[in-house]
């Protein structure tokens, strides 16, 4: 997984296994990237809508966040 800050370019290069879940992603996005940079406003992927918005909704109910607002 190929993280990239569009505002100071910094990357995170996070090597994940094949086949991997959106609960997976948040996972290892929160141990490896929310505690050096916090929470993103925006998160662009690649991958279909469905697996963004899973992965939304696993990192809100991880860090305890409202997201049915």
């Amino acid at each position: 997984m190929v993280l990239v800050d569009r505002f100071t370019k910094m990357t995170h290069f996070i090597a994940l296994a094949t086949n991997v879940t959106a609960r997976d992603v948040a996972d290892t996005f929160l141990k490896e990237v929310w505690k050096l940079d916090g929470l993103h406003s925006e998160i662009m992927s690649d991958i279909d809508a469905k697996f963004s918005s899973e992965f939304w909704e696993t990192l809100c109910k991880v860090l305890v966040i409202d997201w049915r607002m």
